[in-house]
């Protein structure tokens, strides 16, 4: 009878590792992107999210001052004394709690955009307008710091779409008296034509002043992803990009803001001579910004996150954004703009 010597078991050959490793690195640069897509996803729905709890802190700001909009911005004369609203706002270290929270007043240069305002009805979360940062969590027993203040004020995730929804208040010196008004929006002609020119009513037409007069509830932008810019075109936007507390539609009264960039003979676009969404261009995200401005951006994704008057949320494309009557609640046409 033969014998055979028994065999051992063999390793892989140096080609066989290579063929193994090549093919783990084909799957691993063919699942990279649906996992980097399904991990944007997440941080959009994420932002979709705290977009809903702002635009529910808005409502409850609402039910608790008569249904009156939340003012997009104070500018300090206007948080004084008669002519002014005689207010101030407060925040609290540790946040509100048991007998014993220390409460600090705000000092009105920061107390002046909307987000201290409405904080007490978010539960003072800070998560829900700074989750776009990677560190978004804040140190409440360092809020008397006046810089984290100062950027929990002006630099949320989400803008206001505060210049035609709760009004931007200054106040100004007309003739020796000091006069609550919009900023921007002068009382120069009798708009309402009712023989006389008051600054409360004549722009009333296009600053929602409460809830009640909203028309197009489902259609007029409340909050919004949004940065300020320099001037220039922008094709990309980081996550963690600093946010701006008011976003700015493309015309602001009568001045163009931002719009899309266009290139031909005449060169880089310019306010007034900017292509608008036409068929076929409401898949733009890349904008050009005109004059420092807040705009909307594109955080994740190719879109911009977006809460409507009555709650419910889209991503926008900057084609769709466009559109004056997103903005004013009286619009009547796309490019709609009025007098200063």
């Amino acid at each position: 009878m033969s014998t055979r010597p028994l065999s051992r078991d063999r390793g892989f050959t140096i080609v066989e590792l290579l063929v193994v490793i090549g093919i783990i690195a084909i799957l691993l640069a063919l699942l990279a992107p649906a996992l980097g897509g399904a991990i944007r996803r997440s941080h959009k729905f994420e932002e979709t999210n705290g977009l809903r709890e702002v635009a529910k802190a808005w409502n409850l700001y609402a039910n608790a001052f008569s249904g009156a909009a939340l003012p997009g911005y104070l500018e300090p004369g206007m948080q004084g004394p008669p002519p002014g609203w005689n207010v101030e706002y407060e925040y609290h270290t540790p946040p509100p709690g048991p007998p014993g929270t220390t409460s600090i007043v705000i000092p009105q240069d920061i107390a002046a955009p909307w987000t201290w305002r409405l904080l007490p009805y978010l539960s003072y979360n800070h998560d829900v307008i700074h989750g776009h940062l990677d560190e978004p969590n804040v140190d409440q027993s360092n809020m008397t710091e006046p810089t984290e203040a100062q950027e929990i004020a002006y630099e949320p995730g989400f803008g206001y779409n505060g210049y035609y929804v709760g009004g931007w208040w200054e106040m100004v010196d007309l003739g020796g008296d000091d006069i609550p008004r919009y900023r921007f929006f002068e009382a120069t002609a009798d708009l309402d034509g009712d023989g006389s020119i008051d600054p409360k009513k004549e722009f009333a037409r296009v600053v929602v002043r409460s809830i009640s007069q909203i028309r197009r509830s489902t259609e007029l932008v409340v909050f919004c992803s949004s940065s300020e810019v320099e001037p220039g075109v922008y094709k990309k936007w980081k996550s963690d990009r600093p946010g701006s507390h008011i976003v700015i539609p493309p015309w602001l009264a009568d001045e163009q803001q931002w719009g899309f960039p266009t290139r031909g003979p005449g060169g880089p676009s310019s306010p007034g001579g900017t292509q608008t969404a036409a068929a076929g261009l409401g898949d733009m995200w890349t904008i050009e910004a005109f004059i420092q401005t807040s705009v909307p951006i594109a955080r994740y994704t190719k879109s911009t996150a977006v809460v409507y008057a009555d709650g419910h949320t889209a991503n926008q494309s900057a084609g769709d954004l466009m559109d004056m009557r997103q903005w004013i609640d009286t619009a009547d046409k796309r490019d709609y703009q009025h007098l200063p």
